[in-house]
């Protein structure tokens, strides 16, 4: 079926080609005359058969223009001039024509028309970026004169007096009243009314009125993101402003889930759709430059999601890009730009040891019966790390009577001074910084308009890493005729990264022993060569070697070079054809190119290149012969890796929008869609590689990748041979391939009851083979009733009030070369064959098929207080089968498990989204945004391919009858006397050893994932200053505790600064629960069973938090100021980012900078500063 796929694409491209041509010269031309024939029927009739059969719109208020007065004309081959004239000619209505727009108002009478000069209001309607609007009804209380701006947004009343009451409104904008005085030109400024706007949804395969669709929806305007600086990722931006998507920052955690967990190994994120097609969240941040958006759509139950099928599952979030406007003046031309200044990693947030705790801490611990001298020393023949750190040699020395304890008490003391946090910081961190600069254009006429843009930012990360990024976007609409349409988008993207590395340091830099200085007091770089290998042993192989094994980190950087780039392209287009009144074909096709490279090279001077050099060389037979290399002895490594991704879609669907009887409205669409997407993948590593002439020194990689090298030097593993792991090339290819059928439905009666279904039915290479896996229809049912429309509902003080019930399915597909109908194969060198070998990772599965996923939505949209306060609350369940993942096999097939369908998970909870205006007055405004989500769910079944212990139960994250990302511990009740933790058992009795533990034992506490999530949002505006801030909250989730885990072995790195609490002497089981040190291994894990303190239920503690995610204060500069100098707004802004104002521990654990399964911390940045500004020119 798929292999046509480019026959397809073919075959849209020449449909669209005949069509177009075909219904082009079909079309009256611009100039084409009229043809009316009516008696006694009323005004709107006739102006709807005028609209049919020209490109003119006409625009008029109800309440001033009586449509169903009755006309009679008969006229054939007039000009519009000539038909608006017979027929208003015996009518109250008289007409203008400005652009495509006929705008109708009542007559002025003869006195009126005496008192013109005198009592004239005249002005100019804009938009909050100062544009014109056009269409804008403007009408006097008192006189009921009415008057609509034309192009320019001009309008003109002329029987208004002082102190008269003008109403000024238009549909999706804020209405204002405004009192007339004595000037004589006003400029007004409308606001959009976002309870309007928001009920425009876009699906992404159409668009239409909340009121005709009972699914459940969420809008966020342009307006709501521009200012969010925290992320160039417009999904980033989105926390606290959606009920229903949850955005967890925290490591180890989903960062983006839709009304909770629909799958457990397959996509767990929404699906993200740009401008109608599908995309992913890596193509988002670079092609999508959140200045560009215009609207972001949010499909959240079965039937607004259901339309895309076995992608949909986990919700959508449809992105809607700007488009040109038409613009009777010159192009508007709008730069943006900001600074975001975000400081270096906050090192105290570890808690580590200073140099004075941890060498006394290793004085304590140090052991010579368990970690004599001389076994110490005699495992540098076996082992490649470290054997005497400098705090060990000088009590070893101590020890073995090389020096006295004053000397030893000297040379500690010296250890206790040197402290290299502050050379970490200047060396390895810089301070981080984002800067972004936005430039667009946009215009265009009735027949053609369009929008540009260029963005550039650049990324420098606090580990002295940087980006920058190029991204261009244009967007053509093109009005052909009346009945033909036509849009092109095309992206493209550019972004470069060089990485700033330090290869093989012994630890991260959070653990670095503290006294191990980078430099010396000149700022001249220190060798660390002893945290690298025993001195000695050091010395013995350079001289055997005859390579230099120094190493000094602070120079390692310069001895590499590490580069990305990515470029990607899209094109799209879109076409749009009104085959019959009602009927539109529409065609969307799209094509992106995907191209990712990067290389790393390691010079012959770094560390990472000498020392393997030493593994896989063989000493000397005697002193008057050479060493024997294996491996290139000139040139260093090179490193490459190249992904190239294509994708294309093709839609081809019918659109039918009509009212019938005025009472009636049927809206329908179906379609087909195919979707092709590509990658391929090829890594090499060169050894020997010289860069500047390009090429590299052989060698024999699969010997050495297979035998190996016998008694090198120093050996690579853990046996006497040395084993080249890297491999020179490596491929790698996914296809994924869909096609689909789809169609929907909606029937509204008397705007008050509405009816909805869809369904959708997707075949994949991703699935089985069987034809009950292939074709399995998603479809989806729901029901609303306005309420509000009602004539028992009468009350001035309800606006809307609308109920929605919606039922249906959505889907997920395999994530490729997970598993599918075919055998996966992996490419294997083994010494026994000359050439390439494959080994079945995994076999094929013909009944594989994709989850699917349940939706039940009840929900209500408000709005009372003429719109003061508005909202929804929403109720769902989701039940999803045939979850995805490594299902178990009986080991007679030859494996232990494959990729299929294992189990069932369910999803509840609610949504509430409230907005409301506080204060409206003329100066000053007060909004307020509030969201919030509740999730909860349940895994009812799961087919595991191994059985579950109490040890693996303590990191499994995905367990029959229990929730998603579940986290258990052991009920630690203290230390016994012996300083060893003690768990309570499920049938209540003691244990202190692994031996006495079950699988019963371990407690459920609590999920990793926010149950409660949302945010609250408050805006105050007061003569061009905007005070904004945003707070987010994360809450009912829990967090391992960051506890100490160095409870047995030698000192080798930093330890947390909890170690110095620990059990120590018969009683401290009283004061305190860490348990003591052994410092013997094997008599540790003998003794007790460590997970009983670390992974106790004590140690798991909320990670509920809640803060200020951003905090903006802008101004506006008075337009009477910046128009002297041709602008037509400037406002600045400044904002502070991520403010911590609450988090439920005690122990100052930030979740967002923390592993919260693990229980560890990551580097912590602190809160960051944003200046910026927005400026549109005249």
């Amino acid at each position: 079926m798929f292999k046509n796929a480019k026959l397809t694409s073919r075959s849209f491209i020449c449909s669209f080609v005949l069509v177009s041509c075909f219904l082009f010269f079909s079309q009256t031309s611009y100039g084409q005359n009229i043809t009316l024939k009516f008696k006694d029927v009323p005004l709107k009739t006739v102006l709807k058969e005028v609209q049919k059969q020209t490109d003119y719109r006409f625009v008029y208020n109800d309440n001033l223009i009586n449509v169903n007065s009755l006309v009679t004309i008969n006229t054939s081959g007039l000009s519009i001039e000539k038909v608006l004239d017979e027929i208003l000619s015996k009518t109250k209505v008289a007409y203008k024509i400005a652009g495509k727009q006929i705008l109708l108002s009542p007559k002025s009478s003869s006195v009126e028309k005496n008192q013109q000069d005198n009592n004239r209001f005249i002005g100019f309607v804009k938009d909050s970026n100062g544009d014109p609007l056009p269409g804008v009804t403007v009408f006097s209380a008192k006189s009921k004169e009415v008057a609509t701006t034309d192009l320019q947004g001009r309008f003109e009343l002329k029987t208004v007096r002082a102190g008269d009451a003008v109403n000024i409104s238009m549909i999706g904008m804020k209405n204002i009243i405004l009192v007339a005085d004595n000037r004589t030109e006003y400029t007004i400024k409308l606001e959009e009314d976002l309870v309007q706007l928001q009920n425009v949804v876009v699906t992404g395969y159409q668009t239409l009125s909340r009121e005709r669709s009972s699914g459940s929806f969420s809008v966020i305007r342009n307006t709501a993101l521009e200012s969010k600086t925290s992320s160039m990722n417009i999904v980033d931006r989105l926390e606290g402003l959606v009920p229903g998507l949850s955005v967890n920052m925290s490591a180890g955690a989903e960062k983006f889930l839709m009304r909770g967990l629909t799958s457990i190994n397959a996509a767990k994120s929404p699906l993200v759709v740009i401008d109608g097609v599908p995309s992913n969240y890596d193509v988002v941040s670079s092609l999508v430059n959140p200045n560009d958006v215009e609207s972001i759509t949010f499909l959240k139950d079965a039937t607004a999601a259901s339309i895309w099928g076995a992608s949909a599952a986990n919700g959508v979030i449809n992105i809607t890009t700007k488009v040109g406007k038409p613009q009777v003046r010159k192009p508007k031309v709008t730069y943006n730009s900001f600074v975001s200044l975000r400081g270096k990693p906050d090192y105290s947030y570890q808690n580590m040891m200073t140099s004075s705790q941890l060498v006394d801490a290793a004085k304590e611990v140090f052991s010579v019966t368990d970690y004599p001298w001389n076994t110490v020393i005699a495992s540098s023949s076996t082992a490649r790390n470290p054997v005497i750190y400098p705090h060990e040699k000088i009590l070893y020395d101590l020890s073995r009577g090389l020096i006295n304890q004053t000397t030893a008490d000297s040379r500690i003391d010296s250890l206790k001074r040197l402290n290299n946090r502050e050379q970490i910081e200047d060396y390895f961190t810089q301070n981080a910084m984002v800067s972004n600069h936005s430039l667009s254009f946009s215009g265009g006429s009735d027949y053609h308009t369009y929008y540009a843009s260029y963005a550039y930012t650049g990324d420098n990360k606090s580990n002295k890493s940087s980006s920058s990024k190029h991204q261009i976007n244009i967007r053509q609409d093109f009005k052909f005729t009346k009945n033909i349409k036509l849009d092109l988008t095309a992206n493209i993207s550019y972004e470069t990264g060089e990485q700033y590395l330090v290869p093989d340091l012994p630890t991260t830099l959070n653990n670095y022993l503290p006294y191990a200085m980078f430099s010396d007091n000149s700022g001249n770089a220190l060798s660390q060569a002893y945290l690298k290998k025993y001195e000695p042993f050091r010395k013995d192989a350079e001289n055997k070697s005859l390579l230099n094994l120094d190493y000094f980190p602070m120079l390692e950087n310069s001895y590499t070079q590490n580069s990305s780039s990515s470029l990607i392209a899209r094109v799209n287009a879109g076409l749009s054809i009104n085959l019959l009144p009602g009927l539109q074909y529409q065609g969307k096709f799209q094509y992106q190119k995907e191209f990712d490279k990067g290389y790393a090279y390691y010079s012959k001077n770094s560390y990472k290149v000498r020392d393997e050099l030493v593994c896989f060389t063989v000493a000397p037979a005697s002193p008057t012969s050479l060493p024997t290399y294996y491996l290139p002895t000139t040139g260093g490594h090179y490193q490459t890796n190249s992904v190239n991704n294509t994708s294309w879609t093709v839609r081809n669907q019918l659109l039918f929008d009509k009212t019938l009887a005025e009472k009636h409205q049927i809206t329908s669409l179906a379609g087909t869609e195919v979707r092709g997407d590509l990658s391929v993948m090829h890594d090499t590593y060169r050894r020997g590689f010289d860069m500047q002439t390009q090429t590299y020194s052989p060698y024999d990689e699969k010997a050495l990748s297979t035998t190996g090298v016998s008694s090198p030097i120093i050996i690579s593993g853990t046996s006497s041979t040395s084993i080249l792991n890297s491999k020179a090339e490596t491929f790698g290819e996914y296809d994924s391939r869909f096609f689909s059928l789809y169609a929907n439905a909606a029937y509204t009666y008397d705007k008050r009851y509405t009816f909805n279904g869809s369904i959708r039915m997707d075949q994949s290479n991703l699935f089985g083979s069987n034809k009950s896996t292939q074709f399995k229809p998603i479809w989806s049912f729901g029901a609303s009733w306005n309420i509000t429309k009602e004539k028992f509902c009468t009350s001035d003080l309800i606006d809307n009030l609308n109920l929605r019930v919606t039922y249906g399915f959505g889907g997920n597909s395999p994530r490729p070369g997970s598993g599918g109908p075919f055998d996966i194969l992996f490419p294997t060198n083994n010494s026994r064959f000359t050439e390439i070998g494959y080994v079945v990772a995994l076999p094929g599965n013909a009944g594989l098929s994709w989850e699917r996923t349940s939706t039940t939505n009840i929900g209500i949209d408000f709005a009372v207080l003429k719109n003061r306060i508005s909202g929804s609350v929403d109720v769902y369940q989701k039940k999803t089968t045939d979850l995805l993942g490594y299902q178990p096999l009986d080991p007679t097939t030859g494996w232990y498990y494959a990729y299929g369908n294992l189990g069932q998970i369910d999803n509840k909870g609610f949504e509430v989204m409230i907005n409301s205006v506080n204060i409206s007055t003329k100066n000053f405004i007060w909004n307020t945004g509030f969201t919030l989500s509740y999730n909860s769910n349940r895994l009812t079944e799961i087919k595991r391919n191994t059985a579950l212990d109490f040890s693996s139960k303590m990191y499994e994250q995905f367990i029959e009858g229990y929730p998603a990302y579940s986290l258990f511990g052991f009920d630690n009740i203290g230390l016994n006397q012996n300083g060893n933790p003690v768990a309570r058992k499920a049938n209540g009795n003691e244990a202190t050893l692994s031996s006495q533990l079950s699988i019963d034992d371990p407690i459920f506490k609590g999920v990793t994932q926010p149950k409660w999530y949302g945010g609250i949002t408050n805006e105050f505006s007061w003569n061009g200053f905007t005070l904004s801030a945003l707070i987010v909250y994360n809450l009912g989730h829990m967090m391992r505790n960051d506890v100490n885990t160095f409870y047995t072995g030698r000192v080798t790195e930093n330890l947390k600064e909890s170690f110095s609490s620990r059990w120590k002497v018969a009683g401290d089981e009283a004061i305190t629960d860490v348990p003591k040190y052994i410092a013997n291994t094997g008599t540790s894990n003998s003794q007790r069973y460590l997970p009983i303190y670390t992974q106790s239920v004590q140690n798991i503690i909320s990670a509920s938090y809640a803060k200020i995610r951003d905090f903006t204060i802008s101004y506006s500069i008075p337009k009477k100021i910046i128009s002297k100098i041709y602008m037509e707004n400037l406002s600045v802004y400044g904002q502070v980012n991520n403010i911590m104002i609450w988090k439920n521990n005690k122990f100052d654990i930030d979740p967002e900078f923390y592993n919260i399964r693990q229980g560890t911390r990551t580097d912590k940045t602190p809160p960051f500063i944003t200046i910026g500004l927005k400026v549109t020119l005249l």
